[in-house]
């Protein structure tokens, strides 16, 4: 939808400043599960990637990408004087200038007019790439299992070897074999034994190694998602909140913010999701702010509103049930329902069963569920 930024590719240029050297870590990092910008400036003492490979992959980011409309923020890649862009570039500080080559060493076999873009991505998701399909398996395998089988390959040292080379291996063969179809690896994975064992079992005596991947963790869900819930839980109509526009000016900051922008400052995303780390700012944010004072006031959600209606059918045990329907998408437990009855009923007076709604929707919406 051109009308929509959600999920414009603009926005990622804007992210990483349009500089050739950011971009060239993310994408390797993103897409071929390569960390290289270590080497951006020195050897690192772990990794095989070396100053000149890092430029070298740079180049392909050294011209400005094809059709890029000014949408605030940095100035776009400029082209580099004196020698082609896109296929070259100036090793900042010093006079060396590197022609553009993948990260196995191979020089491209440049078309005439083709963007320098285009054939990285050609050569990023060719079948016989060693790094794509590899690095796809794996964000697929940390979304389900919650940890990645490449961060030690990504970060390699002596306290975090690589424990199941052999299982990436075949991760990426198969989606290899099935022309890179994510619905066929994440049936394999969800249909194995160990994404299928209860993550509550019986506690281990020591911190449980999540790397041996004896079970799925239990994984916090991230803040995108926290805030969508949100979203979804306390707007009545769902196909006006089921997407929201995200301005492509929040990636500066002098400019407005949209409500979700503000709320993902705020609960930064975590790559360990089954060790999430919270902070008395975020539950300050949740429980004192405005942002959910406002949305469980009555006045301001038609469901709460039919919900304080004294002729609500099935009264306050329906009341208590569509409220958890509603937020945690389940039915209360007969004491929670119990509990939460005797309350209300003490809330009868006029405008005290408003507010008694209210301030149980909020208290489910806050709660760790």
């Amino acid at each position: 939808n051109p009308q929509m930024a959600v999920g414009n590719p603009q926005l990622f240029f804007l992210a990483n400043e349009n500089k050739a050297e950011n971009l060239a870590g993310a994408t390797s990092r993103t897409f071929l599960g390569v960390k290289i910008e270590c080497a951006q400036c020195h050897a690192h003492p772990f990794a095989k990637w070396t100053k000149d490979q890092f430029w070298e992959f740079a180049a392909f980011y050294s011209a400005p990408p094809p059709n890029m409309r000014r949408v605030g923020g940095p100035v776009p890649v400029q082209p580099n004087p004196g020698f082609q862009s896109g296929r070259e570039i100036l090793i900042p500080g010093t006079d060396k200038v590197v022609k553009a080559k993948f990260l196995n060493g191979e020089t491209p076999k440049w078309e005439t007019l083709g963007s320098s873009r285009k054939t990285l991505t050609d050569w990023m998701t060719a079948p016989n790439n060693p790094y794509f399909a590899r690095a796809m398996a794996d964000h697929l395998w940390s979304y389900l299992m919650g940890v990645s089988l490449l961060e030690p390959i990504m970060e390699p040292s002596d306290d975090s070897p690589i424990t199941h080379p052999e299982l990436l291996n075949e991760l990426a063969k198969g989606l290899i074999d099935n022309h890179f179809d994510a619905k066929f690896l994440i049936r394999a994975i969800v249909h194995s034994d160990a994404y299928q064992r209860s993550s509550g079992g019986a506690k281990l005596p020591e911190k449980e190694d999540y790397h041996l991947f004896v079970r799925m963790p239990m994984r916090a869900l991230s803040p995108e998602q926290i805030y969508d819930s949100v979203f979804m839980a306390t707007n009545d109509d769902v196909k006006k909140s089921s997407v929201e526009m995200v301005n492509p000016q929040q990636f500066n900051p002098n400019q407005f913010q949209s409500p979700r922008a503000q709320f993902l400052a705020k609960f930064m995303n975590q790559d360990r999701r089954h060790e999430p780390q919270t902070s008395i700012l975020q539950a300050l944010f949740m429980m004192n702010g405005k942002f959910m004072a406002e949305r469980t006031k009555v006045e301001n959600n038609a469901n709460l509103q039919i919900l304080a209606r004294p002729t609500y059918q099935g009264g306050h045990p329906a009341r208590i049930e569509s409220m958890y329907r509603l937020v945690l998408s389940r039915v209360p437990r007969p004491a929670e329902t119990e509990r939460l009855v005797q309350y209300l009923e003490r809330n009868t007076g006029s405008g005290e069963l408003e507010n008694a709604v209210g301030n149980i929707y909020w208290a489910l919406l806050n709660s760790s569920e």
